[in-house]
């Protein structure tokens, strides 16, 4: 991991982030980029703008964006980790989705406001949008959630084939961090336990030969609701990140309101790291 993207919007939940985004970068070597996208807000349709109120809108945006931008930057290069910073007029996909082409960001690290606020960010088009247009996974760090070393890490899998890809990654930051990852199945009750674990012990092979990383373990619940399952595994396995894999682009909005919203609980403090199957992902067995 080289480099790490964190969007702000100057907010205590945003600051989060970036403290999560500082010690993680320590550990990794990378060096972190700031980004702060801004819009402006013009008077009713039916009040004619002049171009001096325009510019003078945009120049006090630009230098507001710039000024916090800079003292923040000052702030994480402090703690030794290289920082830079940029302000952008537009939407924050957009100006995620420029920085992206232009630099390579290998993760996404965002904040949000705890109980209503994770709702709202998983529902919202923000972050939708960006699973759907960027290729690189995204942390999303709940209100209250620090960085305290990772050294247990949940991946929820269905067997997707995207997931070795997803886990190259994972183990990457693992490998750092000697840190242990088990591979969590939630199954329907109903399912026989003979052929569930059968599967499962058919996919840890293949993750086996691809991953060559021995603290990797593999456990499989039985139960009607994931989300219950999910949960309760966590918290006894006092995991420090959850990791799941998002289906095909096209399904996104669907499967954030149907799953994400459902598994992670409104009052969580678990960061939640996410990647998104490629669009020609089939179910891995």
């Amino acid at each position: 991991m080289k480099t790490i993207l964190v969007p702000t919007d100057f907010s205590k939940n945003a600051s989060q982030a970036l403290d999560y985004a500082v010690a993680l970068a320590k550990v990794e070597n990378a060096d972190i980029i700031l980004v702060n996208a801004w819009q402006i807000v013009y008077p009713a349709s039916d009040i004619v703008v002049s171009k001096e109120f325009t510019e003078k809108q945009l120049k006090e945006a630009h230098l507001s964006a710039f000024a916090q931008l800079k003292a923040l930057s000052l702030k994480v290069k402090a703690s030794h980790v290289p920082c830079n910073f940029f302000d952008k007029q537009g939407t924050l996909i957009k100006v995620i989705l420029d920085l992206i082409e232009k630099h390579d960001i290998d993760l996404i690290i965002m904040g949000t406001k705890g109980a209503r606020g994770l709702k709202e960010l998983f529902l919202g088009t923000n972050t939708v949008q960006i699973m759907q247009k960027v290729n690189c996974p995204i942390i999303i760090v709940p209100k209250g959630s620090t960085f305290k070393g990772l050294k247990r890490i949940v991946y929820a899998t269905n067997y997707q084939k995207s997931d070795i890809i997803a886990l190259s990654q994972v183990v990457a930051l693992a490998r750092v961090l000697n840190a242990e990852i088990t591979l969590l199945h939630v199954a329907d009750k109903h399912y026989a336990p003979e052929e569930a674990k059968s599967i499962l012990n058919l996919f840890s092979k293949q993750v086996s030969n691809k991953m060559h990383y021995e603290n990797i373990s593999y456990h499989i619940l039985f139960g009607n609701d994931a989300k219950e399952e999910l949960d309760e595994y966590v918290k006894r396995k006092r995991a420090d990140l959850v990791v799941m894999s998002a289906p095909e682009r096209k399904s996104l909005d669907h499967w954030f309101s149907r799953n994400i919203a459902k598994i992670m609980a409104y009052h969580t403090k678990m960061p939640l790291m996410v990647f998104h199957h490629q669009q020609n992902s089939i179910i891995f067995i």
